[in-house]
């Protein structure tokens, strides 16, 4: 078990020993989850596995892989910051 403090702009900074763990060693991204009691820090997937995945999830349920591309765009737009939530279009076709 860790104890970080968070600052008044509610920064902390994770031990290095999770780092390492999680592979953000430097500059990095790890993706924080919201469970029902709890908080999880995870490693963020690169986008080679979120395409992966998409193409896991394509395969699957038969979907067309011309929208993939669009998918992936989205994703990294959200990622960016350049747009707030992933379109409710994506979210239907590929959740």
């Amino acid at each position: 078990m860790y104890t970080v403090a968070i600052t008044k702009s509610g920064q902390m900074t994770l031990p290095k020993e999770l780092r390492i763990f999680l592979g953000v060693d430097g500059m990095g991204h790890v993706t924080i989850e919201k469970l029902k009691d709890e908080v999880v820090i995870k490693k963020r997937m690169s986008d080679e596995e979120f395409v992966a995945g998409l193409d896991a999830i394509r395969k699957k349920h038969g979907a067309s892989s011309k929208k993939l591309p669009d998918a992936v765009d989205a994703v990294r737009a959200y990622r960016e910051g350049k747009i707030a939530s992933v379109n409710a279009e994506y979210a239907e076709k590929y959740t």
